[in-house]
């Protein structure tokens, strides 16, 4: 079982990325990747029962003009 230990999302204000980085906890990596990473930039890092920790980078992340 692999679970959330952060994500980070880029938003234009603050209310947005909390907001969303919130629902992306809860949705998850394949979820959020469907509804949020055509329009922000998203990081994700899991964290495996055993191994190293993994990250997940997925859209505009560090945003980019």
């Amino acid at each position: 079982m692999e679970g959330i230990g952060s994500c980070t999302l880029v938003a234009p204000t603050c209310l947005e990325s909390d907001a969303y980085t919130t629902a992306a906890c809860i949705l998850g990596v394949q979820k959020s990747r469907e509804l949020l990473s055509q329009r922000y930039g998203m990081r994700f890092i899991l964290l495996p029962n055993k191994g190293v920790a993994k990250t997940v980078v997925m859209g505009k992340f560090p945003l980019q003009d």
